[in-house]
């Protein structure tokens, strides 16, 4: 209830203290209803930017066709997972790092098996950043696995994101079925699936080099039920 509710605001515009108390005095919050929506705005700055803006603008009638808030949200919402998974977004980095040499591997960083969580656990059911969390715990412990990055360092990656109350497993898909995921991602190439992997916290690298045996393994243990 209204106790609980620190800062709140509609649209762009926040809400003072009267408005905020008039609003939720006799409302609660449940987030398992159709009319709300959780969005974690460390990780998901872009969709919650863009709703924010285009509330304001749908409250002026400045979008036609927009029937709703819950309307407006699945336009965004469609439009962000779209943009992402063509990477519309990455467009300029992408320009200056056409091959990958340089700091565009970050950006992939846990995205091959964070889009794999999505399609095989049906887009919308996780957040991007979500499925992009537990992909960068899965990229770190494969790297343990390869030998490539310590324990302690998956533990410290886990940890992070953690305090950040973002998940640090992936939910549980059929091996078989996520490898196929995997291997329809962007970054296959000559159909060797290339990973983002850890050498260290802060150095990565993107590379084919690993048995694919190893792969399967792997999922087929962080996967189990």
């Amino acid at each position: 209830r209204f106790g609980y509710v620190v800062r709140a605001q509609h649209g762009d515009r926040h809400l003072g203290f009267e408005e905020q108390r008039d609003q939720y005095r006799d409302t609660v919050v449940e987030l398992s209803e159709p009319r709300f929506r959780f969005m974690n705005t460390l990780f998901e700055l872009s969709r919650a930017e863009l709703f924010t803006q285009a509330v304001a603008l749908h409250d002026r009638h400045a979008l036609p066709g927009v029937t709703s808030y819950a309307d407006l949200y699945r336009i965004v919402d469609e439009a962000l997972s779209e943009t992402h998974l063509t990477s519309r977004l990455k467009a300029d980095i992408v320009a200056e790092d056409e091959r990958e040499a340089g700091r565009r591997a970050l950006l992939n960083l846990g995205h091959t098996f964070g889009h794999a969580i999505e399609r095989c656990a049906g887009y919308g059911e996780w957040l991007h950043g979500e499925a992009v969390a537990a992909g960068i715990c899965m990229a770190a412990r494969f790297s343990a696995r390869l030998g490539r990055l310590t324990a302690d360092d998956v533990e410290r990656i886990d940890a992070l994101l953690d305090n950040l109350r973002l998940p640090t497993r992936p939910p549980g898909i059929d091996p078989a079925e996520f490898h196929a995921a995997m291997s329809i991602d962007k970054k296959v190439a000559a159909g060797e699936i290339r990973l983002v992997l850890f050498d260290a916290i802060g150095a990565t690298d993107v590379t084919a080099d690993y048995p694919a045996d190893e792969l399967s393994a792997f999922l087929r243990d962080v996967l189990a039920p």
